[in-house]
C-alpha cells in the first residue's frame, strides 16, 4: 500500500517537476533517494535481526537530520534513473531480508522497539502530495 502511495504521488511528474527542489528544499528526487537510503540502512538492520543480533541502529532525532542531510548531498548528484533504479532495488532487498525472517523473526523484531519504524514511504508519499497541491499539479 505504501508503494502504491508513492508511485501515486509521483505519477505523471515531468523530469523537471522531479528534480526542481522546491519541496521544502529538496526535490522529488532527493525525497527518492532519501528513501532508498534508509531502505539500504533498514535492509542491513533486517539482516541482523535475520541472525538473531540486536539491532544496529538507535539514532537520536538529530543524529537522523544530520544523516539525511549528509547522505542527501551524497546523492543529489544521481541521475533520475539511478534514484528510481536505487529505490526499487533497495526496497526489494528489504522485502527479501523480512521474508527471510520468517513468521517467527518478524514476530520477534515486531515485538522490539525498533528504530526503523515503517510508513516512510507513505509518509512522503504525503509530504509530495501537499506540494503537488501547492504548486496546482
Amino acid at each position: 500500500m505504501a508503494r502504491a502511495e508513492l508511485v501515486q504521488a509521483i505519477d505523471g511528474l515531468s523530469e523537471a517537476k522531479l528534480t526542481e527542489p522546491s519541496l521544502d528544499g529538496w526535490s522529488v528526487k532527493d525525497h527518492l533517494a532519501h528513501l532508498a537510503q534508509w531502505h539500504e540502512v533498514r535492509y542491513l538492520d533486517t539482516l541482523r535481526l535475520a541472525a538473531g543480533k540486536q539491532s544496529a541502529v538507535n539514532s537520536t532525532p538529530e543524529q537522523d537530520e544530520l544523516f539525511n542531510q549528509v547522505t542527501a548531498g551524497w546523492r543529489r548528484p544521481l541521475s533520475l534513473e539511478q534514484v528510481m533504479w536505487e529505490l526499487a532495488t533497495s526496497r526489494q532487498r528489504v522485502l527479501d531480508a523480512v521474508e527471510a525472517l520468517g513468521s517467527e523473526g518478524l514476530e520477534r523484531a515486531l515485538q522490539k522497539e525498533w528504530p526503523l519504524r515503517t510508513g516512510h514511504e507513505s509518509e512522503h508519499a504525503g509530504y509530495i502530495r501537499l506540494w503537488r497541491q501547492s504548486q496546482g499539479i
